[in-house]
């Protein structure tokens, strides 16, 4: 599947969906820092729940790996779990931190995140 930079919701800000918007994927503000999360779309149960702390360097590691991770999948999978090539690709990145793809959007949203943490979230999905 291919994921791109969506609106943001109330619970993720930022936000990337699927070609669908069946998947999504983004940031949840908590108490402690930030959390990448992934799921379908509604779908309160989760298919992946990490914490970054406030380490938002890391936090751009992990959405890049957590996006890499649903584009090996086809938009019909279904949650809760993902499929072994799926997380492979995760752990691929976090094993080897030189195979980062460098998506700007990601350090891109990461940064606006940190410039304005306050920013408005409007409810999408």
């Amino acid at each position: 599947m291919r994921i791109t930079q969506a609106e943001p919701t109330a619970e993720l800000n930022p936000r990337w969906t699927s070609e669908t918007g069946r998947w999504q994927v983004g940031v949840a503000a908590v108490a402690h820092g930030y959390r990448a999360q992934a799921g379908l779309c509604g779908d309160p149960d989760l298919v992946i729940d990490i914490n970054a702390s406030d380490n938002t360097e890391f936090l751009v590691v992990l959405l890049d790996g957590v996006i890499a991770a649903l584009e090996a999948l086809p938009e019909s999978s279904a949650g809760p779990y993902l499929e072994p090539d799926a997380m492979a690709a995760l752990y691929r990145r976090w094993c080897h931190p030189n195979s980062i793809t460098n998506r700007h959007d990601i350090s891109d949203a990461i940064q606006a995140l940190t410039d304005n943490p306050n920013q408005a979230r409007t409810p999408v999905c």
